[in-house]
């Protein structure tokens, strides 16, 4: 299977198309046959329960549910990916230094 994300992790139309297809396609199963794990994976996620409560009131047909809840999980897993690169760490400094020998 390609990966979703590219390596340098540049996001193209094609990419998020794709993403998007494939959250749609597994949100829409849990929808239908698994519920209680759809609302714990929301959760997990840190997607507002509120959203899926708003989705379901704005549709009536749950492949629409399913592509609002999509797009809600990506925005905030790019959300997550965005705040974990704004606050990491510096990567440390490679030194070539020869340290003196202690005797």
């Amino acid at each position: 299977m390609d990966s979703l994300v590219p390596a340098d992790f540049e996001i193209t139309p094609e990419h998020r198309n794709l993403m998007l297809q494939r959250i749609q396609e597994r949100v829409l199963y849990l929808l239908q046959q698994d519920m209680p794990f759809l609302l714990n994976s929301l959760y997990r996620m840190d997607v507002p329960e509120s959203r899926l409560q708003q989705a379901m009131k704005n549709h009536t047909d749950l492949a629409s549910v399913a592509s609002e809840l999509a797009e809600a999980i990506y925005n905030r897993e790019l959300q997550k990916q965005v705040t974990r690169k704004k606050y990491a760490s510096p990567k440390p400094i490679d030194i070539d230094i020869e340290l003196p020998k202690i005797e």
